[in-house]
């Protein structure tokens, strides 16, 4: 009879791909030393710590080998302050030896940036390395620092950094970088660094208010895919200067503000033709200048074979029902509104080349109020709307019912009075609600009161309710009503407040506390009542970040 044991290491690390990280060292840790073996002969782990819970977080790293990491995921998010540092502090990533991947996100010091990339230094085997870390100011000692690391990572494909700063200093080529995507780009550092890189296939880059127009100055012949999101104005001048320099390309995505020239459909289709002859598909998203510019006088344009045929390009254009000229033109399906106000603005009406239902793809929406009986039978009623925010009071949830699939949604964020009935109503069929976010004072009955009603709601695993201060008694009452709340943010009186939140929510993973006024003591507090023992915490002026331990 054939043992497990005797099954092919192999086989071992297939399965072990479809097995979460923590599962996997859980279910295997005190199994026989065979199947320990086997276990340390695989190399594959990936390592996603978004918002995990610190106890499991805490277990991955006693007991994963440095050498078996293969991908790394970090966020020191509100959730989850001081991971990055946590981790290293546990996990050297110079040992890693087989990682291929690290992630980094909402990294807010640089000293603790600088000791992260010198611990990747020579990495031979590391292939992707994305570094998010906007909020801090990065000295030009940093940039040529992190530009040298990069230059001796020979495998370094995929690349994403938040700013072009950090490429000024290069000086040697880096030849296998094929994917390069730039947080914030500043034209004026463009082309001091694309020269270094040859080989770009992926190119993605935004800027901000006050910089230049986005302008490639160096030939970039292997580019087959190239993302502008630019906040700075455009002319036809300028992407007549792009496609000149990627002559390869494929794919463009624009996002920008521009001159009216840029809704032509016609002077498009003839710079593309002679400029980029390869390029198979094209997403626009454009707001141009003051213009007289009518809707059909912009969709004409675009209804030819080139585009209708060839390309098969849909468009629409937002046009100003006060001044009928165009306020935005963009492609269809990928650059569609998302968001809407309900009952729909009579400021604006979007028009397309083709029909097209627009309603059903709006999955954020905001209702300011509920039209009149005889109106709501005339509205088309909204089937995806995720995020759901509610300006008016709500009486009755047939109100809602009438204009939108409540089942779809998935965050309700409540700026107004709701009859209390009504909310618990509305949670109730709205089954598939997990985020909750209570935006002004009054928004909802008092939480006590739902306590009493035995009201549980299990399915909300995200609240929200920095505006208004919650006391003692209502911390209690939150517990009853939302026993499954994996994230918290609240504003409280007192800090001794604290110790009910992380006694009274066992699911909870972090915590965003607000005060009136400073604290202090803060750590004095902690090690006192010996709240959140192996957890991490942040304090700065008036806010409090938990990332949630062993209560006790």
């Amino acid at each position: 009879m054939l043992q497990l044991e005797n099954l092919s290491w192999e086989i071992f690390h297939l399965i072990f791909d479809y097995l979460n990280t923590y599962d996997l060292l859980n279910a295997f840790r005190n199994l026989n030393e065979n199947l320990i073996t086997i276990l340390n002969s695989y190399h594959r782990i990936q390592l996603n710590f978004k918002r995990i819970k610190k106890t499991k977080f805490d277990f991955i790293c006693q007991h994963v080998q440095c050498e078996q990491i293969q991908s790394i995921y970090l966020a020191d998010d509100d959730y989850t302050p001081n991971q990055i540092e946590t981790f290293m502090s546990l996990i050297p990533l110079i040992k890693c030896s087989n990682l291929q991947s690290i992630r980094i996100e909402h990294i807010s010091n640089a000293d603790l940036l600088n000791l992260l990339v010198s611990h990747l230094d020579d990495h031979q085997q590391l292939r992707s390395l994305n570094i998010q870390c906007s909020s801090i100011s990065i000295n030009k000692k940093t940039d040529k620092y992190i530009s040298d690391v990069l230059s001796n990572l020979p495998e370094l494909k995929y690349l994403q950094i938040c700013s072009s700063s950090i490429l000024v200093p290069l000086k040697s080529t880096l030849n296998q970088l094929t994917h390069l995507t730039i947080d914030l780009c500043k034209q004026n550092e463009l082309s001091k660094f694309l020269r270094w890189i040859p080989n770009l296939i992926y190119l993605h880059i935004s800027n901000s208010y006050g910089d230049q127009t986005v302008e490639l100055n160096v030939f970039l012949e292997h580019l087959k895919c190239l993302i502008i999101q630019s906040r700075v104005w455009m002319l036809f001048d300028h992407v007549e200067k792009i496609f000149s320099m990627t002559p390869n390309l494929q794919c463009l995505q624009l996002e920008t503000p521009g001159e009216f020239a840029l809704l032509n459909g016609n002077r498009w289709e003839s710079i593309i033709k002679s400029k980029v002859p390869h390029l198979k598909q094209f997403t626009f998203d454009i707001s141009p200048e003051e213009n007289t510019l009518t809707k059909d006088a912009i969709l004409q344009t675009f209804q030819t074979p080139f585009w209708l045929l060839e390309k098969h390009c849909r468009v629409a254009c937002m046009i100003s029902t006060v001044t009928d000229t165009c306020v935005r033109l963009f492609s269809i399906p990928p650059c569609q509104p998302v968001n809407d106000w309900y009952p729909p603005s009579e400021g604006f009406a979007i028009h397309s080349s083709v029909s097209y239902q627009f309603n059903d793809y709006i999955n954020e929406i905001s209702i300011s109020h509920f039209p009149v009986e005889n109106d709501i039978n005339s509205l088309i009623k909204l089937k995806s709307v995720r995020t759901l925010t509610v300006y008016c009071p709500i009486h009755r949830v047939e109100q809602l019912e009438q204009i939108m699939n409540l089942t779809s949604i998935q965050h309700l964020i409540v700026n107004r009075l709701i009859d209390g009935s009504a909310f618990s109503e509305l949670l109730q069929s709205a089954f598939n609600i997990n985020q909750l976010t209570i935006k002004s004072k009054g928004s909802v009955p008092a939480w006590t009161s739902f306590a009493v009603d035995k009201f549980v709601f299990e399915q909300i695993k995200t609240l929200n309710a920095q505006d208004q201060i919650c006391k003692s008694e209502q911390i209690d009452a939150l517990s009853q009503i939302f026993p499954q709340l994996e994230y918290l943010r609240l504003r409280l009186e007192d800090k001794a407040d604290i110790i009910s939140i992380c006694k009274k929510f066992p699911c909870l993973i972090g915590a965003v506390i607000d005060f009136n006024v400073p604290v202090k003591n803060i750590e004095e507090f902690f090690n006192e009542n010996e709240i959140c023992l192996n957890g991490s915490y942040k304090y700065e002026i008036t806010r409090l970040r938990i990332w949630m331990g062993d209560i006790y």
